[in-house]
């Protein structure tokens, strides 16, 4: 370690490993010979947030006694740190109070501090790491569950990232999958449980009885009024956590089995059996991965709750009698005193721990969390845009988990069947057709349908006894911010293993890369052909990272387009609506904000797309102090032209491009300068016949007054009043029409409802 780190200019003897963890004994690469470890870093004495050390350890060919052993992924600081440990400038409680706005008044109080490194950019930054303690949101909606991990400068006090650690999904009788697809119920034993539960509190006495606590896990119910015990997470106006079930004299757990074609059985918010299916479906899910090698999980005791609602009706949902949760998530939190580790709604219309799928789904979260160096949770910054791969991995993979145990390409097929909101009988499907580029948008569950796709085809080529290992396997190799090409690399990386230890043939080695190939995860240049947005069932759009202190001016999109101006044409049109991200609630979103798009000319640069460059810089801080050390990521680009854009009503935006040339390629990108996840739908990108325009372009009393002497520019194309509004909103009737002549691009169409 001490050579890597001269290498890089770090001192000798301040970079080393601050633990090491196994791969389970079962998660061996080719025939057994090779066992991954992972290791975390610390320099200076504290960890290194970002990077990791995964090396192959074998003892084939060695002596006895003596291990081999390779470095097969890694991440180190490739620069010293501008402060040491001594020289931070804030303590924790300062850096909490920074903090402090962007959180729920819930949220504020029990925050854990940790003085890290955090990586930006490869280069070590000193910085607060806060755990914020869990929230459920509110029975209005107003917000969404969350868990924010967040690193604050110990120089500057500026809040570098966030991070939201939350992923939204004895005998009896149960639903061995789900009510769908497995409609009659099976008579089971219940595995591991335990007959001396220790209590959850220090003094507590547990009530009298055998409730559903195994050794590894602890699962309420969530009821109406208050038990003499229930869990100490519980926050004003929730239901209260408690056990419910517990055996008959016979040591049998029988509780009524809903019948889930009664909307009353999918409504009972405090029913028996979500608890009970519960307990089932996550023995069940540990037993199948301790039967693939994987024996733990990220909690020693993992807490688990079904049924949560909250006491207050929602006013999106008046005829209910309780305030509904429409999802499912895993936490990752193991202290029962700040949350629960996985929680499962009641929702407006079924009951999510009654699908067997979801539930295994939300447990391979943790064993993601468990498997890779750092989880799967950060974006990644590159040349063509901003990537949220690493989540959509995180989604993919816990998807397959429960592939895994069902050998069904549905997930949540319950869910979705009795869930009227949806248009399809499940939550999501791996028998799709998406493929990268194409079909990414910068959110997880969408941009996880590629790599969820070639997993469940390869599985289905190879069989789960070949792709499990090597699914399992990959996962150590994984960075924090992986994308979808590391992760196809590292599965051949596992597969080239299987075939140097004969476990694997070159031709499925080949097969599953061809696999890979054909959805475009192994090479994928996020940049959208124009003419092929026509295949798509829907309107493209796209989620955009919001601003925070911790960069400037933007952050650019997840994918770039790429649009050939046609015969007839001199202009681009790109029309959209905007808005925050909302949740699974329903609640107004912010309408107030803009975004930016940059453009790349052939006419003036070159066909290629907009390459973003990525700068560690100081711009000076909030009390004037610590302007000297860079913690800020500068982002530019090798754009033309910068477009502003016009609001054509609450959520509408337009921009309309002219004086561009027949045969010119013209590169788009959007670029986010709102504090707001900002959310592009209904994207329309096409070029309209000039002579359409000629009678009142927004631009046309001028040469060209769009474009300024420069790297870019800002423009707009057309105000709200007069002639150029009303000529833009001519223009939006035209494309959503989308069969008016003389528009060339992507036609909106809408699917029909179930």
């Amino acid at each position: 370690m001490n050579a890597r780190a001269v290498d890089r200019g770090l001192a000798p003897g301040s970079l080393r490993y601050a633990a090491v963890a196994h791969s389970p004994a079962g998660v061996w690469v080719g025939a057994g010979s090779e066992l991954a470890e992972r290791r975390s870093l610390a320099l200076h004495g504290l960890p290194v947030r970002g990077a990791f050390e995964t090396v192959w350890r074998s003892r084939a060919g060695a002596g006895a006694g003596t291990s081999v052993e390779r470095v097969i992924a890694a991440r180190y600081p490739e620069a010293p740190p501008q402060l040491l440990p001594s020289q931070a400038r804030l303590d924790a409680e300062q850096a909490a109070a920074q903090l402090a706005p962007q959180l729920l008044p819930a949220q504020r109080e029990g925050i854990e501090a940790t003085l890290v490194y955090l990586l930006i950019l490869d280069r070590p930054v000193l910085a607060w790491e806060l755990d914020v303690p869990l929230s459920h949101g509110d029975a209005n909606g107003g917000a969404p569950a969350s868990r924010p991990r967040a690193w604050v400068s110990a120089a500057t006090g500026r809040v570098l990232a966030v991070e939201d650690q939350v992923f939204f999904i004895n005998e009896a009788e149960v639903y061995t999958i789900n009510p769908v697809d497995t409609p009659a119920p099976e008579l089971v034993t219940l595995e591991n449980l335990d007959p001396e539960p220790e209590p959850w509190e220090e003094g507590m006495t547990l009530p009298e009885g055998n409730f559903l606590t195994g050794n590894r896990l602890r699962v309420f119910n969530c009821i109406d009024e208050e038990p003499g015990v229930f869990a100490p997470w519980r926050q004003d106006e929730e239901c209260f956590p408690t056990q419910q079930v517990q055996a008959d004299a016979e040591g049998d757990f029988f509780v009524p089995v809903p019948d889930v074609t009664l909307s009353e059985d999918n409504l009972d918010a405090q029913d028996l059996y979500a608890e009970l299916s519960m307990y089932y479906h996550a023995e069940k899910f540990f037993g199948e991965l301790e039967a693939r090698g994987v024996e733990g999980f990220p909690c020693e005791v993992s807490n688990m709750v079904a049924n949560f609602h909250w006491l207050t009706p929602a006013p999106d949902y008046p005829e209910l009698s309780f305030g509904p949760y429409n999802n499912a998530y895993y936490s990752g939190n193991c202290d029962i005193a700040s949350g629960p580790t996985m929680l499962f709604g009641q929702g407006a219309a079924v009951d999510f721990a009654f699908d067997g799928d979801v539930v295994y789904h939300e447990l391979g979260h943790g064993i993601v969390h468990l498997l890779t160096p750092e989880g799967l949770r950060s974006y990644h910054t590159r040349a063509d845009g901003v990537l949220r791969d690493a989540r959509a991995l995180n989604e993919s993979i816990a998807d397959y988990h429960s592939m895994m145990i069902t050998d069904l390409a549905e997930l949540g097929d319950y869910v979705g069947f009795y869930w009227p909101e949806f248009d399809r009988a499940w939550i999501r499907s791996a028998e799709n057709d998406n493929v990268c580029p194409r079909d990414m948008a910068g959110q997880e569950h969408n941009d996880s349908a590629p790599f969820t796709a070639a997993l469940w085809e390869a599985r289905q080529a190879l069989g789960g006894d070949k792709l499990d290992a090597v699914v399992l396997g990959a996962l150590p190799l994984l960075p924090g911010d992986a994308t979808l090409e590391q992760a196809s690399a590292a599965l051949l990386e596992i597969a080239d293993a299987g075939v140097a230890a004969g476990t694997w043939s070159a031709g499925e080695r080949d097969e599953l890369e061809a696999i890979l190939d054909g959805r475009g995860v192994v090479d994928c240049p996020r940049v959208v052909e124009t003419d092929i947005l026509d295949e798509l069932e829907d309107p493209p759009f796209l989620y955009l990272r919001n601003k925070s202190d911790g960069v400037s001016p933007f952050w650019p999109g997840p994918v770039q387009y790429r649009h050939v101006v046609p015969e007839g044409s001199d202009n681009l049109l790109i029309d959209f609506e905007l808005s925050a991200k909302g949740n699974s609630a329903g609640q107004p979103v912010n309408t107030d904000l803009d975004t930016t798009v940059v453009i790349k000319r052939s006419s003036v640069s070159e066909d290629a797309p907009v390459s973003f460059t990525y700068t560690l810089t100081s711009l000076g801080s909030q009390d004037g102090e610590g302007s000297d050390v860079d913690e800020v990521t500068w982002v530019q680009g090798d754009w033309d032209e910068m477009y502003e854009t016009t609001r054509l009503g609450e959520r509408r935006r337009q921009i309309l491009i002219r004086g561009l040339e027949v045969g010119e390629v013209v590169h788009v990108a959007f670029v986010n300068p709102e504090r707001d996840i900002a959310v592009v739908r209904e994207l329309f990108l096409g070029s309209i016949d000039s002579d359409i325009l000629d009678e009142g372009s927004p631009n046309a009393d001028a040469d060209d007054p769009s474009v300024e002497d420069g790297a870019s520019c800002a423009c707009a194309a057309g105000g709200e009043d007069g002639k150029p509004g009303a000529l833009a909103l001519g223009l939006l009737v035209l494309v959503g029409l989308g069969t008016a002549p003389g528009v060339s691009g992507r036609r909106r169409r809408r699917r029909s409802p179930r």
